[in-house]
């Protein structure tokens, strides 16, 4: 119960306000709604998110993930390809090596004070990616209901086991459009492209793919992308809502109220 409890805690007060924050900054920018305070499209997202899980359970959970993530998967490649292109293709990020290094002491930060790359100390230490990202990892993976409860939710053990198969392999390629257009933004601000006539800049960390995702897509395809944004954001969303839901009724609730 009280590692229950703590997770319900965490859910609430960081990984929550985390989704609802970065889909809103993305949604926002990408769309240039810089009018609209970001409380309005958390709270937005947030209400929609509940209503959907409310009435729709883990099995909309499901249904929608398979949706979202063939959307999110073609909006990521495509984002990828394109981003390379604009470059010269795949060898201009290797004109910056030190930029694809991993295990290092000093690299270059960005500054959202100065807007400007320096040389700094990484917000995660090289050593943490050997030791404790790993364990960080395998609870996510292995032990958080917010991911295990759609293995937990399959038909069979054969379709659970199918399934986080084919989770491992996404993640493994995930890097091309989750890691990869955020060395590219990197390049073409060291560069100074421009795309349509205009200098390519990020004003904040936190902004860059958003930026990426305006400077490479046409406009015509936006609306495709918020599609998917907004779909991913509820599907992270609504399963934290499900697994917060699952661990206070058999945790709390059963135990402690309904005896």
């Amino acid at each position: 119960t009280l590692i229950s409890a703590l997770f319900l805690l965490y859910y609430t007060f960081v990984l929550c306000p985390q989704v609802l924050y970065t889909g809103a900054l993305a949604f926002r920018k990408v769309f240039e709604l810089d009018a609209v305070p970001l409380w309005v499209l958390c709270l937005a997202i947030g209400l929609t998110g509940a209503g959907y899980a409310l009435f729709g359970g883990l099995r909309a959970v499901a249904v929608s993930d398979c949706l979202n993530g063939v959307g999110f998967v073609i909006v990521g490649l495509w984002i990828f390809f394109a981003s390379l292109q604009h470059l010269g293709g795949l060898s201009a990020l290797f004109d910056e090596p030190s930029y694809l290094l991993t295990l290092v002491q000093h690299s270059q930060v960005y500054d959202n004070d100065t807007k400007s790359r320096e040389s700094g100390t990484p917000s995660i230490p090289w050593h943490v990616n050997l030791t404790g990202l790993l364990l960080a990892q395998v609870y996510y993976w292995s032990t958080s209901q917010l991911i295990i409860q759609r293995t937990l939710g399959a038909k069979s053990l054969a379709e659970g086991q199918k399934g986080v198969l084919f989770a491992a392999l996404m993640k493994v390629a995930g890097f091309m459009f989750l890691c990869v257009p955020g060395v590219i933004a990197m390049v073409m601000l060291k560069r100074g492209s421009a795309v349509a006539g205009h200098a390519f800049h990020v004003d904040r960390s936190d902004e860059v793919y958003p930026e990426v995702v305006r400077a490479m897509m046409p406009r015509w395809s936006l609306g495709f992308f918020a599609a998917v944004l907004l779909g991913s954001v509820l599907s992270t969303f609504n399963s934290i809502l499900n697994s917060s839901s699952t661990l206070f009724a058999v945790e709390v609730y059963k135990m402690y109220v309904s005896r």
